[in-house]
C-alpha cells in the first residue's frame, strides 16, 4: 500500500507521457520553422535584388528610364569612385608593408646544411639509376612450350 499524495512510479511516468511527447514535437516543429525561415534568407531573392549596380543601370538605360548621357555619367562616376578606391587601398598597403617591424616581414629562411644540421650524419644520396627500358609486348618466344600428357595418362581427379 502507498502513502496518501504519493503516486506509483510507473503511473507518474504514463501521465508524463503525452506531455514529453508534446515537446518532442515542440522540438521537431520549431526546427523545421527555423529551417525554412534560414532557407529564406539565406536563398537568393528575385533576379532584380542580384542585379550589380551597372546591370541595373544597364536595364534602366534600355528601358528608357534614364537616357545615354545620365548612363554614361554614371558609369564614369563609378569607374572614378572604384579607382580612387583601389589607390587608397594600394596606399594603405605600402603604408601598412613600411610601418611593419623587419622580423614581421615573410622572408624565407634557408634551411641549413647537412653539415651544419644537428644529430647523425646521414650518407650523400645515391645517384638515381638508369631508367629502364619500356615493356615491349610479349611474343612467342617468352613462354615455354607447352607439354601434353601422354594418352594413357587420364591426368587428376579424372
Amino acid at each position: 500500500m502507498q502513502p496518501v499524495g504519493q503516486k506509483d512510479p510507473s503511473q507518474a511516468l504514463i501521465d508524463a507521457w503525452p506531455y514529453l511527447g508534446g515537446l518532442i514535437v515542440l522540438a521537431i516543429v520549431g526546427g523545421l520553422v527555423i529551417l525554412a525561415i534560414r532557407r529564406r534568407l539565406l536563398s537568393k531573392g528575385h533576379a532584380e535584388a542580384d542585379e550589380s549596380l551597372m546591370q541595373t543601370l544597364r536595364r534602366m538605360r534600355d528601358h528608357g528610364e534614364i537616357s545615354h548621357a545620365e548612363y554614361e555619367a554614371s558609369v564614369r562616376s563609378i569607374a572614378h569612385r572604384a579607382a580612387q578606391r583601389a589607390e587608397q587601398r594600394a596606399e594603405q598597403r605600402a603604408a601598412d608593408v613600411q610601418a611593419a617591424p623587419a622580423s614581421a616581414a615573410r622572408i624565407p629562411v634557408p634551411k641549413p646544411r647537412q653539415a651544419e644540421r644537428p644529430g647523425p650524419r646521414l650518407a650523400p644520396p645515391t645517384p638515381n639509376p638508369p631508367p629502364k627500358a619500356p615493356p615491349t609486348e610479349p611474343s612467342v618466344d617468352d613462354f615455354p612450350p607447352l607439354t601434353e600428357l601422354p594418352p594413357d595418362d587420364p591426368g587428376p581427379g579424372r
